[in-house]
């Protein structure tokens, strides 16, 4: 189950504080609430007026986010190209680098960064001296607030408002009038390309009333917000549109310098968003309108004032659902408050491994009596096991010496009859004038095998004749595959169903017509399922008959070496 978390926004203005109450609930965060506390003018002691309103509304209770004036930061937009290789922060890093030695002192700096268009980063980087944000913090410990978060202002603001307009094809600017400041941000609903605050605000309207009528700024505040108008025919008409034409020229000059970091026809302004207490002086959003020659908006939020923005954006970062998570917030201060959050469910979850091994210890040693006496009699059965195992691996390796031993008495036993059989039908078909040497088992005419191919010692049936040392005979008298007897096409039977022979012998018939028809013979009985007279390649050379050389008998015959498969019983 998410835990509850409440985060306030609080705006410090010159008039008033304005607060806003978020709650954040895992990755849900929903408004609250607001209150605005009005200041008396010329107050001597704020820390003891405005502490028993924090405390009254638990704000000194609860995490608070504030803004770092944008006038006393610096804003530096980078564009990272596709092809470049520097990340994020490194990037950064260059940048802050090369203006500290423009401003003589080391800048803390922070960065956010997005796509603006497909692999191309936009990044917008923020420089505040070290001395600012310790007036900052002090300034947020003289009023005891729980601080989790310090903005920029412009970023505050753009957090505020850039969510309800949305995607837009063109940036939108937005912009923050506060009572001496105006705060100006450039951005998407993806991200800020461009911030920059001048020191112009309400104030400059309040003071051109006093001017005009004299009185108190108060007295002109109130009338500001009573009567002020830039419409034509308005009393004060005349008095205020020179204030916001010289406020409309500090406008024009930031834009400037946005152009001239961002002048593709991509980055050309869409329109125009406006929020803060100045922002809602009649007639402004329509002269600036005309002066820009683009749709002007009031901030609009149903449950939260134009005023307010600033503040609800400050919620927005607290609760960590800003687009913009620029912080100036120090390191050590965020680790601080991700401690203090963690601390119950570290608590909870120690006091839980705590009990977990106090049970595993005393289950532990409750069981390692009981699973002694298994592991010794487990101990016992493995060693009979492995007795039993040597047993079986002898038996086995005896069992195959015998049958290794055995083998050729099988072949014998299985090729006998066989070869007997094979001797008959050769002699019935053999031509007169052919002679036949050697009839042999296949696997006696062929040589043994090299011992590393098979890894297994030779077999004995093969040592009864070594048949590969037999002497060559001359050039040219051993007969080609001149023709060669199949029974059709089909394909051979499996070789567990037959058993080979070799039938060798020689022809006065140098065409090896007479053998041609042994072969056919030889094919024509049941018994034979394949013959045919082996290649050149696949004969050996010829065996000795007696001492007598070959040369002289075969002088003027012709060898054949014949391949016959008969079928097995």
């Amino acid at each position: 189950m998410a835990t509850r978390q409440t985060i306030v926004g609080l705006d410090f203005g010159t008039f008033s504080i304005k607060a806003v109450w978020l709650e954040k609930r895992g990755s849900q965060v929903s408004f609250l609430r607001a209150e605005e506390l009005h200041l008396p003018p010329e107050t001597q002691d704020p820390v003891r007026f405005i502490s028993p309103w924090l405390e009254k509304h638990g704000i000194l209770r609860q995490y608070s986010a504030i803004a770092l004036p944008g006038g006393q930061a610096a804003f530096q937009p980078v564009m990272l190209a596709p092809n470049d290789p520097r990340t994020p922060d490194q990037a950064a890093e260059m940048e802050v680098a090369a203006f500290n030695d423009m401003a003589g002192e080391n800048m803390m700096h922070r960065a956010a960064t997005f796509e603006w268009t497909p692999a191309a980063r936009q990044m917008l980087m923020v420089m505040v001296r070290p001395g600012v944000i310790d007036r900052g913090l002090r300034g947020a410990a003289a009023f005891s607030l729980r601080l989790c978060d310090l903005v920029p202002s412009p970023i505050a603001s753009y957090n505020a408002m850039a969510p309800l307009h949305g995607p837009r094809p063109a940036p939108t600017l937005f912009v923050n009038i506060g009572h001496t400041t105006t705060d100006i941000t450039v951005g998407t609903s993806a991200g800020a390309l461009f911030a920059r605050s001048f020191s112009t605000g309400g104030k400059a309207f309040t003071d051109a009333i006093v001017k005009q009528r004299g009185g108190t700024p108060a007295q002109a505040e109130s009338a500001k917000r009573a009567e002020g108008s830039l419409h034509v025919g308005n009393p004060l008409c005349e008095v205020l549109l020179p204030v916001a034409d010289n406020w409309f020229a500090q406008l024009r000059s930031s834009l400037a310098v946005y152009r001239s970091h961002f002048n593709g026809e991509a980055f050309q302004l869409g329109d125009v968003v406006l929020c803060g207490g100045a922002a809602q002086l009649a007639g402004l959003a329509e002269h600036i309108s005309r002066k820009l020659s683009l749709p002007v908006s009031l901030f609009a939020q149903p449950d939260i004032p134009t005023n307010f923005a600033m503040a609800y954006g400050l919620a927005l970062s607290g609760a960590s659902a800003a687009i913009c998570d620029i912080s100036l917030l120090p390191r050590r201060m965020r680790d601080e408050i991700v401690f203090r959050q963690k601390k119950p469910y570290w608590i909870a979850a120690g006091t839980c491994a705590s009990l977990a091994l106090a049970i595993f210890i005393v289950s532990g040693i409750r069981g390692i009596a009981r699973e002694r006496a298994a592991v010794e009699a487990e101990s016992k059965r493995i060693n009979e096991l492995r007795q039993i195992d040597t047993r079986i691996k002898r038996i086995r390796t005896t069992s195959g010496a015998l049958r290794e031993f055995g083998r050729p008495v099988m072949e014998l036993l299985q090729s006998g009859p066989l070869a007997r059989e094979l001797v008959t039908l050769v002699a019935n078909s053999i031509n007169p004038d052919d002679w036949v040497t050697l009839i042999c088992d296949e696997a006696l005419y062929l040589p043994p095998p090299p011992p590393d191919v098979t890894n297994a010692p030779p077999r004995s049936v093969r040592t009864i004749r070594d048949i590969s040392r037999r002497p060559a005979l001359p050039a040219g008298t051993i007969a080609g595959a001149a023709g060669q007897a199949r029974r059709g096409n089909a394909a051979e039977p499996p070789a567990d169903d037959f058993s080979a022979f070799i039938i060798e012998g020689y022809t006065p018939n140098s065409d090896l017509a007479t053998v041609k028809e042994l072969v056919r013979r030889l094919l024509a009985s049941d018994l034979i399922i394949h013959a045919d007279i082996r290649e050149d390649e696949r004969v050996l050379p010829a065996a000795l008959l007696g001492d007598v050389p070959p040369d002289e008998i075969t002088r003027d015959l012709t060898r054949f070496v014949v391949n016959v498969k008969l079928k097995r019983p």
